[in-house]
């Protein structure tokens, strides 16, 4: 992979289904080892972006690249890491431990019928570390509580050792006592490793303390730059509508 200042470009991207406009002329540029919140309302087209930069979804109309290529061009998969939306929630009838589901995630590296190196089992290894679960590792994931389960898929992702971490609504299994550690656990990974994060919520506080950067999306882009910015009522209004204007005043 060439390096490239960016990580990832969008560029006048909009999407539609039907008659309705989901999102509109969106573009922003993301660096590399950038900490980015993407805010927004139900409906606003958050998880359509995040699906549309990991090319779950093509665009209506619109380009994004990955680390300078286009999208159609970018292969090397195992350089993006995505916990996508409820995955703590996933039921597990099945008896995985926690060590076979972090497994799971080195296979974007070695193929589907790769055989696993020594390399391989360090790198699964490392990955429950950083996630702190090397504990759990022999542990049935369904025993496990959700923000003990949001690590394992994070630690799932980190398995592959990308580049990139997408996350969508990472924080919807976990209970309110958790999020503060949670949150300060993305900040730790954004900052050793430089890796760059990016991740759908709808906590406007945590995003406006924790993240370097925010995105805020409804169907077009209100804003882009620092946490403070966003805070503005006139971003609120826009986001949310009048009725929420004064919600920021209590952090």
């Amino acid at each position: 992979m060439k390096n490239h200042e960016f990580a990832i470009e969008v560029k006048d991207v909009s999407y539609k289904i039907g008659h309705a406009t989901l999102l509109e002329n969106v573009s922003f540029n993301v660096q590399q080892g950038e900490y980015l919140g993407i805010i927004g309302p139900n409906g606003g087209g958050k998880t359509t972006l995040l699906k549309i930069m990991l090319g779950l979804i093509k665009p209506t109309w619109g380009e994004v690249k990955i680390f300078g290529q286009n999208l159609d061009e970018f292969h090397d998969r195992a350089a993006i890491g995505y916990v996508p939306q409820k995955a703590s929630e996933t039921e597990y009838r099945f008896p995985a431990t926690v060590e076979e589901i972090v497994r799971s995630g080195r296979t974007a590296r070695i193929g589907l019928f790769g055989r696993f190196s020594g390399a391989d089992n360090k790198a699964v290894h490392r990955a429950m570390g950083m996630a702190d679960i090397g504990g759990l590792a022999d542990k049935l994931v369904s025993n496990l509580s959700g923000g003990e389960r949001q690590r394992v898929m994070i630690a799932r992702a980190l398995a592959c050792e990308p580049k990139m971490l997408f996350m969508d609504e990472p924080t919807l299994a976990i209970d309110i006592a958790s999020q503060e550690k949670f949150y300060e656990f993305l900040e730790k990974l954004n900052r050793e490793l430089n890796l760059t994060i990016l991740f759908v919520s709808h906590d406007i506080a945590a995003v406006a303390k924790k993240v370097g950067t925010v995105l805020c999306l409804n169907r077009e882009m209100v804003c882009h730059g620092s946490p403070s910015m966003f805070m503005k009522e006139e971003y609120m209004e826009k986001l949310y509508g009048k009725k929420v204007h004064l919600i920021h005043h209590a952090h």
